[in-house]
């Protein structure tokens, strides 16, 4: 059965009729105003693809692809980036000024992805490959970021900072020194 295929469409405050994102090839399209909450975009592959201030919470990624994917201003609550398709690429996305407040990412490789502003608050990170990412000004207050390789990665001007260095690998990784001392509290050590 062959796969329906959306190219270089551009939706502004609602999708045409009938359109549906399940199960498609979606490339160079833009998305933008759209409340997609708790939609099926179940086994599409998204590629160079931007989603602006659009309202995402809860929507289904199961085996879906994320390539060079722009988030730009959209409410992602809740959604579970670990139900995507793996693929020898890994997520290849771009969050800027996003809203990821309870989304989870586990087991999951985002060498390919950048966190620019926004909020991560009570998100869950774990065993996540998370290199040489930036992860810049982000409120992840309540935030879990467990088993994770952050080597090399940039967190600078992100708050609400609470991990292990000894849970995760941080070599080389880059942080603010007030946001240094949520590290320092995760293992105990109280700075006056």
């Amino acid at each position: 059965m062959d796969r329906p295929s959306i190219d270089d469409l551009e939706a502004i405050g609602t999708l045409p009729d009938g359109l549906s994102l399940e199960g498609a090839d979606v490339t160079g399209c833009r998305f933008e105003g759209i409340d997609l909450t708790e939609a099926s975009l179940r086994g599409a592959r998204l590629t160079d693809c931007r989603f602006e201030r659009c309202e995402m919470t809860l929507v289904d990624l199961t085996d879906a692809t994320l390539h060079d994917v722009e988030m730009v201003a959209c409410r992602l609550q809740g959604v579970a980036f670990e139900a995507t398709a793996r693929d020898p690429i890994g997520l290849s996305v771009t969050y800027r000024d996003c809203d990821l407040g309870l989304a989870s990412f586990r087991d999951l490789d985002m060498r390919a992805c950048r966190f620019e502003g926004g909020r991560m608050r009570e998100a869950f990170l774990v065993d996540c490959d998370l290199r040489a990412v930036p992860l810049r000004d982000l409120d992840a207050t309540g935030a879990e970021i467990r088993r994770c390789d952050l080597r090399a990665a940039d967190m600078r001007g992100s708050t609400g900072l609470v991990f292990s260095p000894c849970d995760n690998r941080v070599r080389g990784l880059r942080i603010d020194a007030e946001a240094a001392l949520g590290v320092l509290a995760a293992v105990g050590i109280a700075c006056a």
